[in-house]
């Protein structure tokens, strides 16, 4: 499907570690990539629950989520831990799935057990005179090991901002 509508992605991701485990599906994707000339082969991974199924797997690039708020996969050293693997780091979820962006209301419904931590990184960031969605974009640029950041975004406006706030590191 790839060669007659003549797309050459950079990297294919498995969706998840499940997919990559079926080996009928992982030996059809390594063929395809490999008729394509596809290096970068990969894999989201959602969780911490499958990271040692992930370590010594022949595996370019991990796709992960990481926030300031789920800052699991940083605090953990997994980053580095990739890193020394030679593996490619993509990030997403940097603004924690847009939830950020939610009424209090919502953000407590979806994220009870992250409301405390939420509360606590407004306060500090207030004190900054920064937004909050530039601080959860710089920290997480800030980081070496990660070689891309994947943002969504469903306006153009919030893009421009991002683009601005990236602008202002350089």
């Amino acid at each position: 499907i790839l060669k007659k509508n003549k797309i050459k992605p950079k990297t294919i991701l498995f969706h998840s570690i499940e997919d990559f485990i079926n080996k009928n599906f992982r030996k059809e994707i390594y063929s395809e990539c490999k008729k394509l000339k596809i290096k970068n082969i990969g894999c989201s991974i959602y969780n911490n629950q499958v990271i040692e199924d992930i370590f010594n797997k022949d595996l370019s690039t991990i796709q992960l989520p990481l926030s300031l708020i789920n800052r699991f996969f940083y605090e953990e050293k997994l980053l580095h831990k990739f890193v020394q693997l030679k593996k490619k780091i993509q990030i997403r979820s940097i603004f924690h799935q847009g939830s950020i962006f939610v009424s209090e209301s919502k953000f407590k419904k979806n994220f009870p057990n992250e409301v405390e931590k939420f509360t606590n990184l407004k306060k500090l960031i207030s004190k900054l005179n920064l937004t909050i969605d530039e601080v959860f974009f710089n920290w997480v640029s800030s980081i070496k090991e990660i070689n891309e950041i994947i943002i969504g975004v469903d306006k153009n406006n919030q893009l421009l901002k991002i683009l601005k706030y990236k602008n202002k590191k350089n």
